[in-house]
């Protein structure tokens, strides 16, 4: 990303901050209008949600309850919208489409706005921004998004970690989540797993069966890796046993804290108190990340 990119993400990222800052005081947002922001009142059926928002999920009870503020207050942050490309006459939600869902909600007719000329990239990266901030985006939602950023944009994950605010080894294990059945994915998304969980069950052949037992039992994340731990041993023939044997859960459990805190693969050999701990990395950005996080 050039440089004038990076400054126009942390621009967004403080254009945001401010806007949350100000709702969370009841006051009218002050506004400052340049080159490319502008600020309208625009009927509400001429917005539309950005094919770029991270968020997929918007819980039916805060809906209501932010209708019923919305209704009595009215609509007191202006939406950041852009117009759509394919339709000049329509815009699209880039922040705010909450606010647009509740507003419908009890017949606001218009909405104020901050329109904005932003890109594709940047129009994902705003609503990553925003959706991060507030700490409310599903761990799957947040996984999809920068698995976009990665795939269509060509970051890094260190880049995308220094664009977003988010450190390395967040990145690398929210991505991870993506390599799970989207049954399981949709457990996470919904609430009735959580990432942790989730993590643990990552290349289990039978992770479904294994996410409905932990929901079923009201496991705890070092209770799961405990039993996949377990499950492994039961499962490995005793010449791969002599050749390889198998963590006990305990040890098993360290191994993947080791990998959630490192955001890669490890591999761990111990016996009689002695062992050796193997990092795995695929190419120099990763290894310049461990370096970083080993503080060398």
């Amino acid at each position: 990303m050039s440089s004038s990119k990076k400054r126009l993400g942390r621009g967004l990222a403080s254009l945001l901050s401010e806007d949350f800052a100000v709702e969370a005081a009841g006051a009218a947002p002050k506004v400052t209008v340049g080159e490319s922001e502008k600020q309208s009142e625009i009927a509400i059926d001429r917005l539309e949600p950005s094919p770029f928002q991270a968020r997929r999920d918007f819980p039916e009870a805060s809906l209501r309850e932010l209708a019923q503020s919305i209704q009595s207050s009215g609509v007191i942050q202006p939406l950041v919208v852009r117009a759509n490309p394919n339709a000049p006459d329509r815009y699209q939600i880039i922040a705010g489409e909450r606010r647009w869902r509740a507003a419908q909600r009890v017949a606001v007719h218009s909405v104020p706005v901050r329109i904005l000329a932003l890109s594709d990239q940047e129009c994902l990266e705003a609503g990553l921004i925003e959706n991060t901030q507030r700490e409310d985006l599903n761990a799957i939602d947040e996984a999809t998004a920068y698995g976009q950023l990665v795939r269509d944009f060509g970051y890094s994950q260190t880049r995308l970690a220094d664009q977003l605010g988010k450190s390395r080894p967040h990145i690398a294990n929210t991505l991870r989540l993506l390599e799970l059945p989207s049954e399981v994915q949709q457990l996470v998304a919904g609430g009735s797993l959580s990432a942790g969980h989730a993590r643990a069950l990552i290349g289990q052949p039978d992770a479904l069966a294994l996410a409905e037992q932990v929901i079923e039992q009201g496991l705890s994340v070092r209770q799961t890796e405990a039993l996949i731990a377990a499950r492994k041993a039961g499962r490995t023939s005793e010449a791969a046993t002599r050749a390889n044997k198998p963590l006990d859960p305990d040890t098993e459990a360290v191994r993947r804290s080791l990998e959630d805190y490192l955001g890669l693969k490890v591999e761990l050999r111990h016996k009689n108190g002695r062992g050796k701990v193997s990092i795995l990395f695929n190419d120099g950005d990763q290894f310049q990340a461990l370096l970083a996080k080993l503080g060398s």
